[in-house]
C-alpha cells in the first residue's frame, strides 16, 4: 500500500471478522519488515474461512512534532486449508519382486480414500512401447498400501513414487524389478512322413539348437535319434531337452532370447561323421559370437548355419538338412505369453517335398 511507517513498530496490522454483520478486531499483529510501501507480518493459526484486514500506522499530524494513529480502509482477506503434506515412501518390501507380484510400501501421508498410484521410471534404459508406467494402490492405512507390479514391466532399476490424487507426489525410491527365469524345453520330435524312398530303410534324426539369449549365444545338439518311420514319435532324452538354458538350468532375459532349430537325417552308419559335426558347431557358434558379439535372430545366426552347412560338406556323410525353424521373443513378449499360467507351448514344422515332422517345445517361467 502506501504511507506506511519505516518503522515496524509504528504499524498495526489487525484481523477482523464479522460478527453480526459488524466487523470485530480478532487479533492485532506487529510487521517484521515494514517500509513505507510495504509490511511483512506472520500469521497466526486461523480456521479456514474470510476475515478482515486492516492497517493502522503512526504518522505526524501536519508540520509539528505530534504524531497520531491513521486507519487504513479494510479489505477482505482469505484463509484457505492448507494443502495436506506430499506423501513420502520410507520403506519397499520385499527388497526386490519379481513382474505380476505384490509390493507393500511404508511411508508416511497416505490418504485413505484418494485415488492412488505408484509410478515408476527405468533408470536403466528407455520405456518401451507398450509398458506400463504406473500400478493402482490399495491403501491399508495412512502408512502403508500394497500394489500389484503388472506383469509386462521389464527388470531392472527403477525410481518409484507415490502419486496421490488431488495431494501430490513423493519423492523417489529406488526400486529393482527382478529378472524371470525361463526355461525352453523340447518334449518330443513327431514324424508325420519320413524321408523318401522310404523303403530303403528309417530315418536317422540329429536336431541342432543355436540359441542366443541377451549378449550370450550358445549351441546344443543330440546325437541320432533312430529307426524312425511314418508315425513314429520321440521323447527326447533327458540331457537332451532343456535348450534354454542348455545345462539344464533356467536362465534370466533381460532383453531378448532366439532358439533357431536345425533338423539332419542322417543315413545308418553316419553317427561317428554326425558326432564330429556336431562337436564343430559349438567351436564356430562360440568363435563367431565372440567375434561378432550380441545379435538378435538375424546376422548371426545366419552366419552360425552358414558355416555349419560348410562342415557339413566338409566331413561327408551326405546328413539331409531339413530346414531351420527360428523362435524368438523378447523379454516383454516373454512375460506376456508365459502370463499367469507361467508357460506356454508350440510346435515346429519341418516340412519339405518328400517329409514332414514336427518338433513340440514348452516355454517356463521359473520365479524362485
Amino acid at each position: 500500500g502506501q504511507r506506511f511507517a519505516p518503522d515496524r513498530s509504528k504499524n498495526r496490522v489487525h484481523i477482523l471478522i464479522d460478527f453480526h454483520g459488524e466487523k470485530a478486531p480478532l487479533q492485532t499483529l506487529t510487521p517484521t519488515i515494514a517500509t513505507s510501501t510495504g509490511l511483512k507480518v506472520t500469521l497466526p493459526k486461523l480456521n479456514p474461512g474470510q476475515y478482515y484486514l486492516r492497517v493502522e500506522s503512526l504518522t505526524k499530524i501536519g508540520d509539528e512534532e505530534k504524531e497520531a494513529w491513521k486507519q487504513s480502509n479494510t479489505i477482505d482477506f482469505f484463509v484457505e486449508t492448507p494443502p495436506p503434506p506430499k506423501p513420502v515412501i520410507t520403506r519397499i518390501s520385499p527388497s526386490d519382486q519379481y513382474p505380476g507380484r505384490t509390493v507393500i510400501v511404508q511411508g508416511r501421508n497416505f490418504v485413505p480414500g484418494k485415488e492412488t498410484h505408484l509410478v515408476w521410471d527405468p533408470l536403466d534404459f528407455p520405456p518401451p512401447t507398450g509398458m506400463p508406467q504406473s500400478a493402482r494402490a490399495t491403501i491399508r492405512s495412512s502408512t502403508e498400501l500394497s500394489v500389484n507390479l503388472p506383469l509386462l514391466v521389464l527388470p531392472g532399476r527403477y525410481a518409484m513414487r507415490v502419486y496421490i490424487t488431488g495431494v501430490g507426489i513423493s519423492d523417489s525410491s529406488v526400486y529393482t524389478i527382478k529378472a524371470p527365469k525361463y526355461r525352453v524345453i523340447f518334449t518330443k520330435l513327431k514324424c508325420i512322413d519320413e524321408t523318401n524312398p522310404e523303403w530303403a530303410g528309417s530315418d536317422e534324426i540329429v536336431t541342432v539348437w543355436v540359441v542366443a539369449a541377451d549378449e550370450f549365444l550358445w549351441t546344443k545338439q543330440t546325437g541320432e535319434y533312430g529307426d524312425i518311420d511314418d508315425g513314429d514319435e520321440r521323447n527326447y532324452n533327458a540331457s537332451d531337452r532343456t535348450v534354454f538354458m542348455p545345462n539344464g538350468s533356467a536362465g534370466t532375459v533381460r532383453a531378448a532370447l532366439a532358439v533357431a532349430t536345425t533338423l539332419y537325417e542322417w543315413d545308418s552308419g553316419d553317427a561317428h561323421a554326425a558326432q564330429e559335426f556336431l562337436g564343430v558347431v559349438g567351436d564356430v557358434a562360440n568363435a563367431i559370437a565372440s567375434a561378432v558379439g550380441y545379435g538378435w535372430l538375424g546376422q548371426i545366426l545366419d552366419a552360425v548355419f552358414d558355416v555349419i552347412g560348410t562342415v557339413v560338406a566338409w566331413l561327408g556323410g551326405d546328413p539331409d538338412n531339413l530346414g531351420r525353424r527360428d523362435l524368438g521373443w523378447t523379454a516383454l513378449e516373454l512375460q506376456r505369453r508365459t502370463g499367469t499360467a507361467k508357460m506356454f507351448t508350440g510346435t515346429l514344422d519341418f516340412r519339405g517335398r518328400d517329409y514332414h515332422y514336427q518338433l513340440f517345445y514348452e516355454v517356463h517361467r521359473v520365479e524362485e
